[in-house]
């Protein structure tokens, strides 16, 4: 049994899983603003480890569930890591009663980025001292070791809402100079249908905290393969680590990961020419410029950690497979890109591509009909 501790923790800050969901590291330890998710779990974590747990390591019939945040990079309830995370525990004994089944033994992110993973640890913590027994991590995640926009992107999330539909949703609401969680119950197997209702729920918290949570598929481990993909973790623990190495050692983080194996391509290498914030509800969404070393304009578009490089309306590089911009320092999230920042964005394949290479084409094919339906709306005028 592995176990994810302070340091494991740190180098998912440097993840480039879900196009550098870990963040701009910087920002992450911005003392204006006080250590944001991963960083302040860091602090609270000290010396103690979570176990991350194979499948094999549990039981069959193990209860296992998924912890997600959904909401704008940056949003307020961020800073409320711990109260969220018991406000998790909660929307999980309530799952558990509705569903009659017992209290998870593992937990695992939606996505295995920094920030996901940061809330899915933090929340397993806490149930480890509400049940009174260790609560691990579980080594997967649904949406193929990669960060999506939407929830229906996620590889997996037709099967398992169809086999697993009910939901906590759980807010965090000031009163009183406090925090105090509400958690409300649904049932809701169509992912376009619960996409558009925690949209929603997010979108109604915009101006308040930001953002919400939710926890749903209270499966079996001996069935994770059927709703998640395994080792996702490990690839963004891997990944990250061999970024902070490159950083520490004054190393090109880009030409490091390439040496050794983790990334396909080092797809330009440019600088920042322009930056614009773009109208998208519930997205943080920018388009940019990038101008590079041989005068070639290309046009990079993203919506939260979703990315697209083009050139002259012709996509370059594009999803399933994983686009991160890299800087000298490591990782940088789309929302604080800004002109004159010199930049490589790389390319890598998720943990889904790694284990199942065949289905490359029918993913694509779902994330195309996903930005068909954006571009019809209005809300995505880029290449896709």
């Amino acid at each position: 049994m592995k176990t994810l501790n302070a340091d494991s923790l740190t180098s998912l800050a440097y993840g480039i899983n879900g196009a550098g969901g870990g963040g701009n590291v910087r920002e992450l330890y911005n003392p204006a603003r006080g250590p944001n998710d991963i960083m302040g779990l860091v602090e609270e974590i000290g010396a103690s480890e979570v176990p991350l747990y194979d499948a094999g390591d549990l039981k069959p019939d193990a209860v296992v569930c998924c912890v997600a945040r959904l909401g704008r990079p940056g949003a307020k309830a961020d800073h409320y890591g711990q109260e969220a995370a018991e406000a998790v525990v909660q929307g999980l004994s309530r799952l558990s009663v509705a569903v009659g089944s017992s209290f998870p033994a593992a937990i695992f992110p939606v996505e295995a980025t920094a920030g996901q993973m940061a809330r899915a640890t933090r929340a397993a913590r806490a149930a480890s001292v509400h049940g009174g027994k260790t609560v691990g991590i579980l080594d997967g995640d649904v949406c193929g070791g990669m960060a999506v926009p939407a929830v229906p992107l996620a590889f997996r999330m037709q099967d398992s809402l169809a086999r697993f539909p009910q939901t906590a949703l759980v807010e965090l609401e000031e009163q009183g100079g406090k925090v105090r969680p509400r958690v409300t119950l649904l049932e809701e197997p169509d992912p376009a249908k619960f996409e558009t209702y925690m949209r929603g729920r997010a979108a109604a918290n915009a101006d308040k905290m930001g953002a919400v949570w939710f926890v749903w598929l209270m499966g079996q481990a001996g069935d994770f393969g059927s709703y998640f993909t395994p080792g996702a973790v490990s690839s963004s623990l891997v990944r990250g680590q061999l970024v902070e190495e490159a950083v520490r050692q004054g190393k090109d983080p880009a030409n490091y990961l390439l040496d050794h194996g983790e990334i396909d391509d080092i797809v330009t290498r440019g600088t920042v020419t322009m930056a614009r914030e773009e109208h998208a509800p519930g997205f943080a969404q920018y388009a940019y410029d990038i101008r590079t070393a041989t005068g070639v304009r290309l046009e990079l578009a993203a919506r939260n950690e979703y990315i697209v490089l083009s050139s002259c309306g012709v996509p370059i590089a594009r999803a399933p497979r994983v686009l991160a911009v890299l800087g000298k320092e490591g990782p940088v999230q789309s929302h604080v890109l800004s002109a004159g920042q010199d930049i490589a964005i790389v390319s890598a394949r998720p943990q889904s591509l790694i284990n199942e290479p065949e289905k490359e084409a029918a993913w694509t094919d779902v994330w195309t009909r996903y930005f068909d339906g954006e571009r019809a709306r209005g809300t995505w005028n880029h290449p896709y």
